[in-house]
């Protein structure tokens, strides 16, 4: 690396300042080729474009060192262009909006001038960058570029885009995002999460008729951005429980863990974004015409409402669950079919992360706050008759 750690203080130091009196060609040709193979490092630990840039969004404070790390993927592509690339992996590179490095050379010296960094500044800027990708590796989801036998966290495919069910659900939530009635919006999110209950009923009910124990669980990663990221993994594990799935928090990194079937895990990611939209929504308003330093201003207030918010919407997604489930007409199987693949997921992510504890959550308490947060998730009736279609069609 450019200054290696167990290299004494004074040999550090002395490294740092022979590079800060090198001009910047000098010194971005010395940078280069240790930033990429801080990436290889990276793909070789189970990293993926998407974590890395979603990474160093939230851990660079310096916008000028975020841009760095577009560029720095990039020319990582560009040395690549005869390698396999697994085509999810590719789309991820595609919907980046990576820098324009053509090759693995010359990239870095184009991203210092077009930033006006040089001397110091530079090489405190690629220092910064080399130490936030230095991270704990995750979990293998896809096969990293020339590495297609490369083994992933579950064999299990990922969900298909096209399911009917999953896009009746993803629309749902789509306008339960964009409504301006709260009512209209709740009842929106109730009829997702029974739609894909049922789609999770029948799959289980299918499964128990072939002797099986249904889908084989998999893994996703979910990016849970601060402010108040505790909080919003409460929220995340709330979507979870009541879908079937179980998470676990990923630490240094703001991303979290979810396991469950591939179907089930569409599912959480769809409906927990709807759900984070659908507060941040709530709780704007209740701060758009307060002055600044107002007590809904106030981070006390703000964790507050994100408590009560996640409170509220698990009772009521427990509710559509345990409606939909009383309401089979198959119980006597499934039942038991539900607690069979829920014995899977509990070994499955027991063997992957061995025994799993709890953490406090932090934030102060406001009694207005978690009112108004109980409201905000608090609104249409949940039994089937109250899931009639509003004057919007659903579905």
């Amino acid at each position: 690396m450019l200054l290696p750690r167990g290299v004494p203080e004074a040999g550090r130091l002395a490294a740092f300042n022979a590079l800060v009196r090198g001009d910047r060609a000098t010194v971005c040709r010395a940078a280069e080729v240790p930033l990429l193979d801080q990436v290889d490092l990276l793909w070789a630990n189970g990293w993926q474009p998407d974590d890395v840039l979603h990474h160093t969004r939230v851990a660079l404070a310096d916008a000028k060192q975020r841009r760095l790390v577009p560029d720095l993927v990039a020319a990582d592509r560009a040395g690549r262009s005869t390698q396999a690339i697994d085509p999810r992996w590719q789309q991820q590179l595609d919907d980046a909006g990576l820098g324009d490095a053509q090759a693995r050379r010359g990239w870095l010296a184009r991203w210092s001038a077009r930033e006006g960094l040089e001397g110091a500044q530079l090489v405190l800027a690629v220092l910064a960058v080399v130490e936030t990708l230095r991270v704990p590796p995750l979990d293998f989801l896809l096969p990293p570029p020339g590495r297609p036998d490369q083994p992933l966290a579950s064999a299990a495919s990922a969900p298909d885009r096209a399911d009917p069910v999953l896009v009746r659900v993803r629309r749902l939530l789509a306008k339960a995002e964009s409504t301006e009635f709260e009512a209209e919006a709740a009842t929106y999110t109730a009829k997702a999460q029974e739609l894909i209950t049922r789609h999770a009923i029948d799959a289980a009910l299918l499964a128990a008729n072939r002797g099986r124990n249904g889908e084989a669980p998999t893994m996703i990663r979910v990016r849970v951005d601060p402010p108040y990221a505790d909080i919003k993994n409460v929220l995340l594990n709330v979507v979870a429980a009541a879908t079937r799935c179980r998470v676990v928090v990923l630490g240094q990194v703001s991303m979290t863990a979810v396991m469950g079937t591939a179907s089930d895990l569409a599912a959480v990611e769809a409906l927990y974004t709807s759900l984070l939209v659908q507060g941040q929504h709530a709780l704007a308003e209740t701060a758009r015409s307060a002055p600044p330093g107002a007590r809904t201003r106030s981070a006390s207030y703000r964790s507050a409402f994100w408590l009560a918010y996640a409170d509220r919407l698990g009772e009521r997604l427990r509710e559509v669950t345990d409606h939909v489930v009383a309401g089979s007409t198959d119980s006597d199987r499934l039942l038991p079919a539900l607690q069979s693949q829920a014995d899977a997921l509990d070994a499955w992510v027991t063997e992957r992360f061995g025994t799993l504890g709890t953490s406090p959550v932090r934030g102060g308490w406001d009694a207005a706050g978690w009112t108004q947060g109980r409201l905000a998730g608090d609104t249409a009736k949940l039994a089937t008759g109250d899931l009639r279609p509003t004057r919007r069609a659903i579905g």
